[in-house]
């Protein structure tokens, strides 16, 4: 009988190669495909078009009866993009108060800025018409145009506050819920834009 010897190992010779199992790489391909669309519906469902504001805000105090502030939470761009997105709204907007010493009601609108208006930093409520031709509250199917600010169609969000008695009225934060156009790739969710601004009421 004669025997062959296994040479496989044997010194000088090629290694094996070792494949993985298949089952292995099956399960490594579904776990990138689950983080994949993972990330893909956060972003989805997370539309950004507002950026934060950039610095805080502390209004002087006024008496009760005068003391209604109406604030610019988002703005037409000012940047090289002329792309103009339209959106809507799918609910009526939320505010995040820290601090409502003031009793202060809120509502959140869309401004239709007046031809050669500037934009609303804060200014007292009853100034807002020589701002905005039309002030719309937030609400199911309310519409908006973010465009560039020398667009014919210059729409943005503001906020206004109105304090009952004497006291201070913090806000921290605007939560917006929209569907975009294809410009944006028809995302659909909740905006939120922090703020910091403090109004005061004696």
């Amino acid at each position: 009988m004669t025997t062959t010897p296994d040479t496989s190992h044997a010194p000088g010779s090629p290694p094996r190669r070792v494949r993985p199992p298949r089952r292995l790489i099956a399960a490594a391909v579904v776990a990138i495909l689950v983080v994949g669309l993972l990330a893909a519906g956060r972003w989805w469902t997370t539309p950004d078009l507002f950026p934060d504001s950039g610095s805080g805000m502390s209004l002087d105090p006024r008496s009760v009866i005068k003391a209604a502030e109406t604030v610019g939470v988002t703005a037409p761009r000012t940047d090289d993009q002329a792309e103009r997105t339209d959106l809507t709204f799918t609910d009526t907007a939320a505010v995040e108060l820290s601090t409502n010493t003031a009793e202060a009601r809120t509502e959140i609108a869309v401004c239709r800025a007046k031809p050669g208006a500037d934009p609303i930093g804060a200014v007292s409520h009853s100034d807002v018409g020589e701002f905005c031709e039309e002030v719309e509250p937030v609400g199911d199917g309310v519409r908006m145009s973010q465009s560039h600010w020398e667009a014919r169609e210059r729409d943005y969000v503001i906020v206004t506050l109105t304090p009952t008695r004497p006291g201070e009225v913090h806000l921290t934060e605007v939560s917006l819920s929209y569907r975009t156009d294809g410009s944006h790739y028809f995302r659909r969710g909740t905006d939120t834009i922090d703020l910091d601004v403090r109004v005061s009421a004696r």
